[in-house]
């Protein structure tokens, strides 16, 4: 599950997700993470059936839209719909979340102000998050998951399974930034699809005057270090929502190949 990510003159990045990548390769205690088990992603809906069939060939099995209900309605499931792969629909934000969006929501706001709100998606969301890491835990294959940019929904949730198998948080944090060099071909593939609907991103500033327009790394910092303050673990709210030891135990096998 590797090839397609790695080389973008492979697809189209107009119509395709500019912002997929495997969670493999972190090394973490008592392994390194595996490819093929963990996608993360801009919006799937909109690519091309070849790009989807790629994916499919290459061992996707199901995938995790974040999205909201209004932004499914925009462009609903896409090409992976005619193919056989689980769909699961788990919204973590009630509206829709766009970088452009949350900031004429929220406006301006320092990297240290995104990740205490990405603590409060967390305490909010926690048994939808509970629920994305049990779907992950008992898939076969690959799963994806996704929101609109790849960026704040997907974010929170790659750290908190990467979170799972102990991963450092350098590791976690330098995931998160890897988001920053894709932000302008995102936005260009949404401003493509949405058309009027796509709010300009330069009427909101940049990552160096609005945080909530890149994916600057101490927003994810500081979300660690708040969770780290808050709880003993990072996935304290989400053990008080019902996720079990059991699916992490199965979290980690899958992950690590390990048992």
């Amino acid at each position: 599950m590797t090839e397609i990510l790695t080389d973008p003159a492979r697809f189209d990045t107009s119509v395709d997700p500019a912002n997929l990548r495997d969670l493999g390769g972190i090394d973490v205690p008592g392994g390194t993470v595996r490819t093929g088990v963990a996608l993360r992603s801009d919006d799937l809906s909109s690519m091309s059936p070849a790009f989807a069939e790629k994916l499919l060939g290459q061992g996707l099995r199901s995938v995790i839209d974040l999205r909201s209900y209004a932004e499914v309605s925009q462009t609903g499931r896409g090409p992976l719909s005619a193919f056989d792969l689980t769909y699961h629909h788990v919204p973590l934000l009630d509206t829709a979340a766009s970088p452009a969006h949350l900031a004429r929501r929220f406006g301006p706001m320092t990297p240290e102000q995104v990740g205490a709100w990405y603590v409060e998606v967390i305490e909010s969301a926690a048994p939808r998050l509970a629920l994305c890491l049990n779907i992950i835990a008992m898939s076969d294959g690959a799963t994806a998951f996704h929101c609109s940019a790849g960026k704040d929904r997907t974010g929170i949730l790659a750290s908190l399974l990467l979170s799972t198998v102990g991963a450092p948080a350098a590791d976690i944090i330098r995931d998160y930034a890897v988001t920053e060099s894709n932000l302008g071909a995102v936005g260009d593939r949404m401003r493509r699809i949405l058309g009027g609907d796509a709010a300009d991103e330069s009427d909101h500033g940049t990552s160096a005057t609005n945080a909530l327009m890149g994916a600057v790394p101490d927003s994810m910092a500081t979300m660690l270090q708040l969770l780290d303050a808050r709880y003993d673990s990072p996935l304290a709210p989400l053990y008080a929502a019902g996720l079990d030891t059991s699916t992490v135990a199965r979290l980690r096998r899958r992950l690590l190949g390990t048992g």
